[in-house]
């Protein structure tokens, strides 16, 4: 009797996993038409563009946020290593995912109550980030 349950449950576990890839499957399918698509090339995103703020006279007062790209090679080693481990320790341990500290987040948020960490990687973050700016592009675009 006690067999035949978990053989249930197990096979109930099985079926729920399945339909959840299968539900993850066609939500990204649906969902990733509307995303916004990055260019082959990196290095054609705009990254200068920056807040400006006018007076009611149309005169410019003041530039926030102006941006100027660096060569890799400007870059010292040393902050790019400090960068990388200050925000993603195993950066070189993973694809992108670091499965591990995801799970730790994810126990130690649920056990907390509250959100205490986060477990994304440099390479979630630059997603992010590049999906804001090519969202709030896609708006300054589609309201002109």
């Amino acid at each position: 009797m006690i067999r035949y349950l978990i053989e249930r449950i197990v096979f109930s576990f099985y079926i729920l996993m399945l339909l959840g890839v299968f539900v993850g499957l066609g939500s990204y399918f649906l969902f990733s038409r509307d995303l916004p698509q990055l260019p082959n090339d990196l290095r054609k995103i705009n990254l200068s563009l920056a807040t400006e703020i006018y007076s009611a006279d149309g005169e410019r007062i003041k530039v926030l946020g102006q941006r100027y790209p660096l060569p890799l090679e400007d870059i010292s080693p040393n902050f790019t290593n400090a960068i990388i481990a200050a925000e993603d320790a195993n950066f070189y341990q993973h694809k992108g995912l670091d499965h591990r500290a995801l799970m730790r987040a994810l126990y130690m948020n649920i056990r907390e109550r509250k959100i205490l960490q986060g477990g994304s990687t440099i390479t979630q973050q630059l997603s992010k980030l590049l999906y804001k700016v090519f969202l709030n592009y896609e708006k300054l675009i589609n309201s002109l």
